[in-house]
């Protein structure tokens, strides 16, 4: 490590310093990948602060490797924190919001028909300030550059990540949970089997969550790119030109007032009770509490996941089990 004082004393704005401690120095390593990857072309640099006898870890190990794929020269490790320095305060904070203008202001999508990925790299050739992380090689996929891209999108970037089919978010709840307490706008897309059930016991309770259909995705894509929430999209990447999307939406497929079988795209409603109406559900968190409340009781579902996920939020939203589609998706 290079003398402390002389480098903050180089340091010249635009660029700053950050320091990074956080229980697991994981975490704070991880953080950092991102705060010297944004920093990297101001001149600024990035601490964490990771003890010797921990640097064997394996989350500290993955995100050394991402630096070092990055080529991240202005990244050091410290084995305590310096009082020089300020911390990064780990805290939801005001940041200065993206504004991608292509969007539109009215939040309907304007790609054709076609694929998220196609939708994606169309808006990345208009915003430069939009970051498609799965086209370059060198991010990987695991918690280091979960982290790193959060920290990035919280920092003056747009940061959409689409996930690989089989990426384990369930592994991944205590930083899900990190990046969701301190509300760093990073867009996930992921398939809708690897979502995690129920989502608000692991480490998605601060994120908005949804499973849009396809005549729906080109609307919540939209939603948030736009917006600086922290997103998940559960989506299978087939996108239809649709019209504008608002989270803790629902469709009504069928009506009755016999009651009402509750389903998501991912596991469509196969068979209808006689009477009972039919509401797809696309936004899981929040809920669309408004359309559950005044909709025909009771409420029934084949999807066992929805059904726990639903009363674990609103225990007036507990279902009648209806015939099984499949077995549960994460079981307890």
């Amino acid at each position: 490590m290079r003398d402390l004082s002389d480098l903050v004393a180089r340091i010249a704005f635009p660029g700053r310093v950050h320091q990074f401690v956080a229980e697991d120095p994981g975490h704070a390593l991880a953080l950092a990948v991102g705060a010297a990857w944004n920093e990297r072309h101001r001149g600024g640099h990035a601490l964490a602060v990771v003890p010797p006898a921990r640097r064997g870890e394996e989350l500290v190990v993955d995100a050394l490797a991402l630096a070092a794929r990055l080529q991240l020269a202005n990244l050091d490790l410290l084995p305590t924190a310096d009082p020089t320095v300020a911390c990064e305060a780990l805290r939801p904070r005001e940041r200065q919001p993206v504004r991608l203008s292509s969007l539109g202001r009215d939040l309907v999508p304007r790609w054709p028909d076609g694929t998220v990925a196609q939708a994606l790299a169309a808006t990345a050739t208009r915003e430069p300030l939009l970051l498609l992380p799965a086209r370059d090689p060198r991010w990987g996929v695991g918690r280091a550059a979960l982290l790193a891209l959060a920290w990035i999108a919280g920092d003056g970037r747009r940061v959409a990540w689409e996930l690989p089919v089989g990426s384990p978010l369930a592994a991944w709840s205590a930083e899900l949970a990190l990046i969701g307490r301190l509300q760093l706008p990073l867009k996930l897309l992921a398939d809708p089997a690897d979502l995690p059930w129920p989502p608000a016991e692991r480490g998605l309770e601060r994120w908005w969550v949804s499973m849009p259909g396809p005549a729906e995705v080109a609307g919540a894509l939209a939603w948030a790119l736009a917006g600086e929430e922290t997103a998940l999209l559960a989506t299978r990447g087939d996108c239809r030109a649709g019209g504008a999307w608002l989270p803790g939406s629902a469709r009504r497929l069928a009506a009755g007032d016999a009651g009402t079988v509750l389903c998501t795209t991912a596991r469509p409603c196969q068979a209808v009770p006689a009477g009972c109406g039919v509401l797809e559900l696309s936004g899981l968190l929040p809920l669309p509490l408004d359309q559950l409340t005044r909709t025909a009781t009771p409420l029934l579902t084949a999807d066992e996941d929805l059904a726990r996920h639903l009363a674990g939020l609103a225990p007036r939203l507990r279902c009648t089990l209806a015939p099984s589609a499949g077995p549960p998706h994460s079981p307890r």
